[in-house]
């Protein structure tokens, strides 16, 4: 047979222990300096104090804390002023605060609703704050309304969250209760095995803080876990270790309630002499201390104990039918208190009802003496009203007059200060496309003075040399001559070429036309056109294509942008070098990269590539020259068909990959079942 009263002198621990952690995380330290808090609250409210600022706000939620324990409704009141005085301000944590006070409130008053409604939007205010440890304990109280309804499931929710959160904080005492909260819910759910969990790491934090009465009440509740699934004497180690925390610590109120669990499990063991000594010593350690549910919670026990030693369950139906007389009794007598209340309540009023009357009576006659002096008082007043609501009717008149004006004047400020930040900026826009145009021009000119002229003076020299000293020169020579006149005319051809499309780019004379494009076409009509300049410097040249991959760009422009940059690689890299070709589906978009194993480009340089308004040309491996523009103008290719354009290098000799990217070509989708 189980015992019920261990089961009910647990229930009164478990309870106990929990509303001493409802308390100090409901509060969080506030039930002390009461009279600090008083003193400061009397200042504040003093004429040359009161104001509104945010320090009146903080101390209203206070001085309501306080109050909660004599006058709940006043403190309600002041609460609800602080509330009001943080909205007024804007002052999120005391808006935040005065909500947790007010939940604090309706939850003492048992108005689970209301403290549910005001704890809800305490943690809105501290979400909006950041301030994840009072989210935490607004979860904790949450769960603690739902623990108070027996709503195991939805406190194990909020118990859960409360810990989540708290564990990012070093706050061990106040994450020891959370979980003590939360083994609660999970024993009540029937699930053991994470209420012993979640236990074991409350007893942990406990021996960390060196809480021996938190580390009994730890043990009490795992004990409970055990005698409530009939392993008594599991149950009994447990008991008899938190008995003798408690009497380290002489925690006298707990120690009754251990002695009354120790003995009901000895008694469940059949160990009767020592479960009587034990309930005994309870018994009178709970009279000497005026406590009557402790005193209960023993009796209750020792009954059990008498049931079992003589084995005669008519003792606990005895005891029960005693109870219930009790009851029975207690409820008539209180019915004779409230009749007799009653009835002196309705004599008294019969005597104040007559005293109103006569009372009444007097007034009656004394209103119709003072009558006339009332009425010529107040038709002087009337008039006095009269002229002085003419009065500020005139004057109402001019304000809004005035104000007019003002509204006016004021458009117009405003419409001529739109104007002129219009203006302001129109014109800072065209500085800056003057810039860009001069630079153009400045740009254009150079390649046109300098180096559009150095392909021809090369190719000039060397027909003139050919011209006159073509008998005197032997084959090779001849050869080797006529293949300098034509790489220098091919490098005229080519920047001329570029120049030519550069420039109908910037004329707006050249457009894009996209359409689909298989890359891997593209990108070999490219290299076989650059080929013959790798082969010369013995280069490998290789392309790594995503497979079926199509794009939605101009064909022209593409191979432009591939040669350019192919091109700029082989000139780069040094013999026996590599220069591959890379592309791939990025999302929507096709990306695109060149890269090299050539000379590399230094930090400073990157940033200098694409823009017009810096000269960016250097010698290839071989000496060979150029001028930029070929960069340049693949941006304006890339950024015409919906792409960007970007350069990597680690350094000096480390190489280059040069990347953009261009839309995917989209394909429609077939309906399904379609072949």
């Amino acid at each position: 047979m189980k015992s019920k009263a261990s089961f009910q002198t647990k229930n009164t621990l478990l309870t106990t222990g929990f509303v001493l952690c409802l308390l100090s995380l409901l509060f969080g330290g506030n039930l002390f300096g009461q009279t600090s808090v008083l003193d400061s609250f009397a200042l504040l409210e003093s004429s040359q104090y009161k104001r509104l600022d945010t320090a009146r706000v903080m101390f209203l939620t206070e001085y309501a804390s306080v109050m909660n324990e004599s006058n709940p409704q006043r403190a309600l009141e002041i609460a609800h002023e602080a509330l009001n005085l943080g909205l007024t301000l804007q002052f999120v944590p005391g808006i935040a605060k005065s909500h947790r006070t007010k939940g604090v409130i309706f939850y003492y008053r048992d108005q689970y609703d209301k403290a549910t409604e005001q704890y809800l939007a305490a943690l809105r205010m501290y979400e909006e704050l950041g301030d994840k440890e009072s989210m935490s304990m607004m979860y904790n109280n949450l769960g603690i309304i739902h623990w108070r309804q027996k709503n195991w499931e939805g406190a194990q929710s909020f118990f859960s969250q409360a810990i989540d959160i708290m564990r990012q904080f070093d706050n061990p005492q106040r994450l020891s209760a959370m979980m003590l909260n939360l083994g609660t819910c999970y024993d009540n759910l029937g699930q053991i095995d994470k209420a012993l969990a979640i236990y074991d790491s409350a007893y942990q934090l406990k021996v960390i803080l060196n809480d021996k009465v938190g580390m009994a009440n730890v043990l009490n509740n795992i004990g409970y876990v055990h005698q409530s699934r009939d392993k008594h004497a599991l149950a009994l180690d447990y008991y008899q270790k938190a008995l003798a925390l408690y009497d380290l610590e002489a925690s006298t109120y707990n120690r009754i309630s251990a002695l009354t669990n120790v003995g009901a499990c000895l008694s469940e063991l059949g160990q009767w002499g020592q479960a009587e000594v034990l309930l005994r010593e309870a018994e009178l350690l709970a009279d000497s201390l005026e406590a009557p549910n402790q005193a209960l919670e023993v009796f209750r026990a020792q009954l059990d104990l008498r049931a079992k030693q003589t084995r005669d369950p008519r003792l606990v139906e005895l005891w029960s039918k005693v109870r219930a007389l009790e009851d029975s009794l207690n409820k008539v007598e209180m019915q004779t208190e409230v009749e007799k209340l009653n009835r002196i309540y309705n004599y008294e009023s019969q005597e104040i009802e007559n005293e109103a009357l006569k009372r009444e009576q007097e007034l009656q006659h004394a209103v119709i003496r003072s009558q006339r002096i009332i009425n010529f008082a107040a038709l002087s007043l009337v008039l006095v009203a009269i002229i002085f609501v003419i009065f500020l009717a005139g004057a109402n008149r001019r304000k809004k007059a005035m104000n007019a004006q003002l509204r006016q004047n004021n458009a117009q400020i405003l419409e001529q200060r739109d104007e002129i930040q219009a203006q302001q900026s129109a014109i800072s826009k065209q500085n800056k496309e003057l810039a860009e145009l001069n630079a153009t021009k400045d740009r254009f000119f150079s390649i046109i003075a300098h180096d559009l002229k150095n392909p021809f003076n090369s190719m000039m020299g060397f027909s003139q040399l050919l011209h006159q000293h073509w008998d005197r020169l032997d084959e090779a020579k001849r050869r080797k001559n006529v293949e300098t006149l034509y790489n220098s005319s091919r490098k005229g051809y080519e920047l001329l070429e570029n120049l030519l499309e550069w420039s109908r780019a910037q004329t707006g004379k050249i457009t894009s036309k996209p359409s689909r494009l298989v890359v891997e076409s593209v990108v070999r009509q490219s290299q076989e056109v650059i080929r013959a300049n790798a082969l010369r410097k013995q280069i490998e040249l290789s392309a790594h294509l995503g497979p079926g991959l199509e794009v939605f760009a101009d064909e022209k422009m593409l191979d432009t942008v591939l040669r350019n940059l192919q091109t700029n690689a082989i000139k780069f890299t040094p013999q026996g070098g590599r220069v591959a070709v890379f592309a791939e589906a990025d999302g929507e978009m096709a990306h695109f990269q060149v890269v090299d194993t050539g000379l590399g480009i230094v930090k400073e340089s990157l940033e200098k590539l694409f823009r017009i308004d810096h000269s960016h040309s250097t010698v290839g491996t071989e000496n060979e020259s150029g001028t930029g523009l070929g960069l340049i103008l693949c941006k304006e290719f890339v950024e015409m068909n919906g792409g960007r354009i970007w350069a990597e290098s680690e350094g000096r000799d480390k190489g280059s990959s040069f990347h953009f990217t261009l839309p995917l070509h989209q394909r429609e989708a077939k309906p399904v079942g379609e072949g």
